[in-house]
Formats: structure tokens, C-alpha cells, sequence
């Protein structure tokens, strides 16, 4: 009997510990993310010309994109060409918030519908096999994902972000994929991170 109550008292206990324990999923769906995010409360505009997805630890890299935690919207806003960057999280809530009083220069504004139906992760194993294919070493883990739109072909591009070894903490390498095309090739160096 006393066995009994002892049994019954750990499982009250453990149920409470479970109802008490906040439910929290660490990965999250980027694409859907993308896709869904309320870029009017966020940026003020349905059009965005850059949406990246990053780490909140500087120093991670992942080779996962649904361990992404932390992500940035950009967006221009006409009349006056004035660019909004904000950060928030996966509950799209707003951490920073910064203007400037110049447009995003060399990206086109672009329709959430119009992110391809390729999955970034899947777009991160079509960048590494086109860049084996084509002889060029590719990372394996990375550290920011940007979707953008060009100017000149109007393509969307998956912006893979890696550290770039022969360079100091904090500088990284864009590798780049067109979803439409299947192309790829090595981008230019940039900040691992972008800091609002």
C-alpha cells in the first residue's frame, strides 16, 4: 500500500511537472515563416526586398536552417525611398526596429507568393551538390540564409551565408542558388550577421 501511494504521489507530481513546463519547439519552419510573416506589422510593406533568417548566437553555425531563431525583414517605402530593417523572432515579435533615410540598393522588391516552393534546406543541398558539380567547395554549415529578388533577371536568390575560413571572425562568404535556374556560384564577402 504504501508502495502504491509513493507511485501515485510520483505520478501527480510528474503530471503537474508536465502541464507546468512551457511548450517550446526549438526548430521552426523558416519557409513557412517567409511565406506567412505580417511584413505590414513588421516593415510597414507587403514588399520586401531582403528576409534573412540567422542564429541569435554570433559565434553558432548550423546546417539545419529550422535552427534559425532569429530573423530580419527589409523593406522600402515609397514614396520617399526610406529603408526599414527589423528583427523579430519566430512569434514575429519585434526585438529592433531601425530606418534609413536611403533605399536597399541592387535587390528588387518582391511578393512573399513569389518565394519558391523549394524549402531553403532543400535549397542548401542543391547549392552544395551544384557547387561540388562545379568543382568549387561549398560549406557545410552556415551561419544566415537571405531570400532575395535580382534586378537584372528578376530571379528569386537563396543567399547562403559561411564563414569564410581565411578571413577573421565575423567576415563570411555568400553562396548563392537560383531555384528557377538550378545555378549556382560563389558570392561576394559579407558580415555573418546582420545586426539592426
Amino acid at each position: 500500500m504504501l508502495q502504491f501511494r509513493k507511485l501515485k504521489n510520483f505520478i501527480l507530481l510528474f503530471f503537474l511537472f508536465l502541464i507546468n513546463v512551457p511548450v517550446y519547439s526549438k526548430s521552426v519552419d523558416v519557409d513557412q515563416l517567409f511565406r506567412n510573416a505580417n511584413l505590414q506589422k513588421l516593415i510597414g510593406t507587403n514588399m520586401p526586398v531582403s528576409l534573412e533568417a540567422q542564429l541569435k548566437n554570433p559565434h553558432a553555425k548550423t546546417h539545419h536552417i529550422s535552427d534559425m531563431d532569429d530573423f530580419v525583414a527589409i523593406g522600402v517605402i515609397a514614396p520617399l525611398y526610406y529603408t526599414v530593417f527589423t528583427e523579430f523572432d519566430r512569434k514575429q515579435t519585434l526585438i529592433h526596429t531601425a530606418r534609413y533615410d536611403s533605399p536597399w540598393m541592387g535587390v528588387a522588391e518582391f511578393n512573399q507568393k513569389e518565394i519558391p516552393q523549394l524549402s531553403l534546406q532543400d535549397g542548401l543541398y542543391a547549392m552544395q551538390a551544384c557547387m561540388a558539380q562545379s568543382g568549387e567547395p561549398a560549406p557545410d554549415d552556415i551561419m544566415r540564409v537571405i531570400v532575395y529578388k535580382t534586378l537584372n533577371t528578376s530571379e528569386m536568390i537563396y543567399d547562403y551565408v559561411s564563414q569564410d575560413p581565411y578571413f577573421p571572425p565575423g567576415i563570411c562568404r555568400e553562396f548563392l542558388y537560383s531555384p528557377s535556374t538550378g545555378k549556382c556560384q560563389i558570392g561576394m564577402l559579407i558580415d555573418c550577421r546582420m545586426d539592426i
